[in-house]
């Protein structure tokens, strides 16, 4: 049985997604300015930086995900707009718990480089380009899917 579309839903579902986007763009501006910031004899102070601004980024993440995944969510009203599941879509809600892993297990590489006597700042700084890398590609997966589904522009990227 065919599923009514609710274009106000589409719009609220679409509005929160585009302000999470935004949130999460601006934690990911944040943290790569902490990164940028790293000074020989400051390592800790560094890495301590680091950190506050990744478990932000990591807390925004988290509340995207819960968000778009709950059943009267962003992926539920895609789903119910194409009429089906198709594979990018199932790849947007399987991708979610890696980004989650990865910002985790930056947060832990960067914790135990903080405690250790020497901060590795290059791989910290490799390990969080590539966290970036991965969360803006899925932001603009979600993005396209969004576009698709209701022929709306987030403007994430304007």
């Amino acid at each position: 049985m065919k599923k009514l579309r609710d274009a106000g839903k589409e719009k609220e579902v679409v509005d929160i997604t585009s302000n999470e986007h935004a949130a999460i763009l601006a934690a990911q501006h944040k943290l790569e300015s902490a990164v940028a910031l790293a000074a020989i004899g400051r390592e800790r102070e560094w890495a301590g930086n680091v950190l506050k601004e990744l478990r932000r980024l990591r807390e925004l993440l988290s509340l995207h995900c819960r968000s778009v995944e709950k059943p009267d969510g962003l992926l539920s009203e895609i789903q119910n707009a194409m009429l089906s599941v198709n594979e990018r879509l199932t790849q947007a809600r399987e991708y979610h718990p890696k980004l989650l892993k990865d910002c985790d297990d930056l947060l832990a590489l960067v914790e135990i480089h903080k405690e250790a006597d020497s901060v590795s700042i290059k791989e910290i700084r490799k390990m969080t380009a590539l966290v970036m890398m991965d969360l803006r590609h899925h932001q603009a997966c979600e993005a396209d899917l969004i576009f698709e589904a209701f022929e709306r522009d987030v403007g994430l990227f304007d």
